[in-house]
């Protein structure tokens, strides 16, 4: 029963999911906008919120139900597990009560809906969560330690690649990064408030330091123009968050510590090819690149999801039973791009060493995968990549 659980579970994935043409940002979004409709108490419809497949899998009518809620006073949302996996705390007046609610977010027809983990009731209503945790003990306290020069870049990489690749959410998105304890110190509503930034065509980390503090160049097309930015790297309730240097009348908020403008680019030539058009393939390529470097701890699973389904099937393999294999880069390139075949580079501190890997993008059923060039049967490793030249540079 287990193991057909697993099965279905993994179908579902690759046939409905389709993670890579997500945005977690939006995830995230449509999770704040319902706990915000709890808050003020707005109306929400079924047919805008509840997954039309689940509607579908019930046949339930939407207008025959109502969308269950709470009524809570605030709300947080705590993390994006990836996968449409999102977890929240709503909580009453004064912190009387705290729940944790944990929403499966759908993307369908090109909309983004709940999953509800159960039928719905026999009451006409519909919970938007999956599951919920009442009654929890809440933490309000915040444990403040020093950020590594690991976590330090690593947030400060994600800031940068969302400023240059994510411009037109970044204002919303972008709050995830700001230390919830500068929120309380200034008496500041989250919600009220955007995140200011530039729009870059590129940017590249100059130097981290091991008290948190880290500068960055971001530039316009050609370095007609180059910032030098520097963020302050703080962690509270192990967490990774920048430290602003202030906030604006216009409800803006800083993400960076200080900017210095008009400088001179110092920092070396990472390469990389800037004319690669940009499409579902190289996104792909891409999110698998991006979570080599900074999502390291759930790669070797969360990556199963962007292995081709006839490889395994291929080679008779289990998928729940290999992990995915990786490096552990600080940073990545894509270099070409024919056909299906997308060379990226990778590479270590201070460019130690230079990988190009190269992966084959194939389309099964509609989705887009990449084919391994190998898998380990005595480790239980596949490669995402097709082939890898190591120690270009």
């Amino acid at each position: 029963m287990k193991n057909f659980v697993k099965l279905m579970t993994f179908i579902l994935c690759l046939s409905t999911a389709s993670a890579y043409a997500q945005s977690e940002d939006r995830e995230n979004a449509l999770v704040e906008k319902v706990l915000q409709n709890m808050v003020n108490s707005s109306s929400m419809t079924v047919g805008s919120y509840i997954s039309p497949a689940y509607l579908k899998a019930h046949d339930v009518s939407p207008s025959d139900y109502q969308i269950n809620t709470y009524s809570p006073s605030g709300f947080t949302v705590d993390q994006n597990k990836g996968h449409g996996v999102v977890v929240a705390r709503i909580w009453g007046s004064g912190h009387s009560w705290t729940h944790r609610l944990t929403f499966i977010v759908t993307y369908e027809d090109g909309s983004y809906y709940f999953m509800p983990g159960r039928a719905p009731s026999e009451y006409s209503y519909i919970d938007p969560w999956y599951l919920v945790e009442t009654n929890i003990v809440d933490q309000v306290e915040e444990k403040t330690s020093t950020p590594s020069v690991t976590q330090s870049r690593e947030l400060v990489n994600k800031i940068l690649y969302d400023m240059v690749n994510d411009q037109d959410d970044f204002g919303t998105s972008a709050r995830k990064y700001i230390a919830p304890s500068y929120y309380k110190k200034e008496h500041l509503d989250k919600y009220d408030y955007k995140i200011n930034y530039y729009s870059p065509k590129g940017s590249e980390i100059k130097e981290v330091r091991s008290d948190g503090i880290v500068t960055a160049y971001i530039w316009g097309s050609d370095k007609s123009w180059v910032n030098l930015l520097t963020f302050k790297v703080v962690m509270e309730n192990g967490q990774a968050y920048v430290w602003p240097k202030g906030h604006t009348d216009n409800n803006y908020i800083h993400p960076w510590y200080e900017v210095e403008k008009d400088v001179t680019y110092e920092g070396p030539k990472k390469g990389g090819n800037d004319n690669i058009k940009k499409d579902e393939k190289t996104e792909l390529v891409e999110k698998i690149c991006y979570a080599m470097c900074y999502a390291k701890d759930d790669f070797a699973t969360e990556m199963r999801l962007y292995i081709a389904p006839s490889y395994y099937k291929r080679e008779n393999i289990d998928p729940f039973s290999y992990k995915v294999n990786s490096y552990s880069p600080v940073g990545y390139s894509l270099e070409s791009y024919s056909g299906n075949i997308i060379k990226v580079k990778i590479w270590g501190e201070d460019r130690g060493w230079v990988h190009e890997l190269t992966f084959k993008v194939v389309e099964e059923s509609g989705l887009y995968y990449v084919m391994p060039g190998k898998y380990y049967s005595e480790t239980k490793y596949v490669d995402p990549w097709y082939s890898v030249e190591t120690y270009v540079e």
